[in-house]
């Protein structure tokens, strides 16, 4: 069985920073209103949904964002269900497709994808990735899919 649209997340999108050019990182350190530190760009979107979007039966017993807990993530789904493949879509790194600045939305876009390789990846064989791209760049949306499209854990791109 194959669940193709897993949303990984993170509690804090300062994890990217060890991934983005230093140019980028202060726009993470800084945040974003009313977002704040460690928000990804997403937080002032107008259209957010009256009663949120995300799964409160996703969010990990101790605490944090839902998608971000592993362990709870195997246990509420991947062994639950005995899935042979998760492909990862990620939660907040879509949202580089609604930023004004395409150079941004590129860095975050390359960073989300090093970052899932590193982080997510390597848990767990039952683990595959959508290449996070931003459409708003096309020139680099194309090198990330050459810089990573080859890799067999990628297993699709993602243009949302």
């Amino acid at each position: 069985m194959i669940d193709c649209d897993v949303h990984n997340n993170w509690d804090s999108a300062e994890v990217l920073l060890p991934y983005l050019p230093a140019a980028f990182r202060e726009y993470v350190e800084r945040g974003e209103l009313p977002g704040g530190r460690g928000s990804f760009p997403a937080a002032h979107r107008p259209w957010l949904h009256p009663e949120d979007f995300k799964r409160s039966d996703a969010t990990p017993p101790g605490g944090g964002a839902a998608g971000s807990d592993y362990a709870f993530m195997c246990e509420q789904l991947l062994d639950r269900y005995a899935i042979d493949y998760a492909i990862l879509n990620g939660e907040e790194a879509i949202e580089v497709s609604t930023l004004a600045n395409p150079h941004y939305a590129h860095a975050l876009a390359r960073a989300y994808n090093d970052w899932v390789r590193e982080e997510w990846l390597p848990r767990d064989d039952r683990l595959l990735a959508s290449l996070v791209v931003a459409p708003q760049d096309p020139a680099g949306a194309a090198a990330e899919i050459r810089r990573l499209g080859g890799e067999p854990r990628f297993a699709q791109v993602l243009v949302s």
